[in-house]
């Protein structure tokens, strides 16, 4: 590794969203008395809709990331977000893919939005994706809209596995272009 390169500690990374997610799931227990990854069967769907409906919009939002990749600001976001987090490997980006999808979704889906609704968990979400200066902006933004998304699909199947599987997905992808530099950056 060159001198002055990063590396993201993937046991930093293990470690916090697994701390996210007991800190999670033993208050929704604790406070909630309830299991954070069932919130309600009332449309009842089935594991192969939920399935389809979490990896099917989340290629369907990886295909929007990279259409959007002609505008100059996602360029520079996407050179900034490299930037940001160094050389990745594919392992990198799959345990960082899994642990953050697992951790924010029973935070903010599994917890949060049963308690305090769609809105606020979703504007929390995304406030907390904010980058160390304005080229991180729309990541902010998009993340807010993810979290109306996620927010929206938790609603809908009444459990985590869409909205884990949606954000698995937009980050596995996402992280794997900006590794590789497939973005005009």
């Amino acid at each position: 590794m060159p001198q002055g390169s990063k590396k993201l500690s993937i046991p930093f990374v293990v470690a916090f969203y697994s701390f996210v997610g007991a800190v999670a799931y033993g208050l929704g227990f604790w406070l909630a008395e309830r299991n954070i990854f069932l919130w309600h069967d009332s449309f009842e769907t089935t594991l192969q809709l939920d399935v389809l409906l979490g990896a099917g919009f989340g290629i369907v939002v990886v295909g929007v990331s990279r259409a959007i990749e002609f505008f100059e600001w996602a360029r520079q976001l996407a050179a900034a977000m490299k930037t940001l987090l160094g050389e990745l490997s594919t392992q990198a980006i799959l345990v960082i893919a899994l642990c953050s999808s697992l951790g924010e979704e029973m935070l903010f889906r599994g917890l949060l939005q049963p308690a305090i609704g769609i809105v606020w968990s979703s504007l929390i979400f995304g406030l907390l994706h904010v980058g160390p200066d304005r080229r991180y902006a729309p990541w902010t933004l998009m993340a807010i809209g993810m979290g109306f998304a996620f927010g929206g699909l938790h609603y809908y199947t009444g459990n985590l596995l869409a909205p884990i599987l949606a954000h698995f997905t937009i980050n596995h992808f996402n992280l794997t272009a900006i590794a590789k530099g497939s973005s005009r950056a």
